[in-house]
C-alpha cells in the first residue's frame, strides 16, 4: 500500500495551489502520515509549493530522521530559492548534531557550506 502512495505522490504536477493541496492533505491525511517514506515524499511538495499548513511537520521531521535518504531530497528542494536556502540552512544548523555523519556531510554539500 505504502507503495502505491509513493508512487500517487511522485506522480503529482510539481506545482499545486494552495487549495489543491489542502484538498489532498485533508483527503488523505498525508501531513500526519506515520511512514517516513510517505512523508518525504508529501513534504517535497509541501516546500515546492510553499504549502504552510505543514511547514510545522517539516521541521519536525527535520529534527526527528537522521536518514539522508530522507534528509537530502528536502533540502535539495528547500535549496531551490534563496529564502527556502536561508531556512533550510538555519534548520541544518539546529538539526545536524542528530543527523547521520554522512547525512551531514551531503546536506553541507547541497547547502555550499
Amino acid at each position: 500500500v505504502a507503495q502505491q502512495w509513493l508512487n500517487f505522490l511522485r506522480g503529482l504536477p510539481a506545482k499545486l495551489s494552495t487549495e489543491q493541496m489542502g484538498r489532498l492533505d485533508r483527503e488523505y491525511k498525508f501531513t500526519a502520515s506515520r511512514n517516513s517514506e510517505i512523508l518525504c515524499a508529501w513534504l517535497t511538495h509541501v516546500i515546492a509549493n510553499n504549502y504552510q499548513p505543514a511547514q510545522g511537520a517539516l521541521e519536525e521531521f527535520l529534527g526527528r530522521v537522521g536518514r539522508q535518504k530522507f534528509l537530502k531530497p528536502l533540502y535539495q528542494e528547500m535549496a531551490k530559492t534563496p529564502a527556502g536556502k536561508t531556512r533550510a540552512k538555519a534548520l541544518f544548523a539546529k538539526n545536524k548534531a542528530n543527523y547521520h555523519p554522512i547525512a551531514v556531510g551531503a546536506i553541507a554539500h547541497v547547502l555550499g557550506e
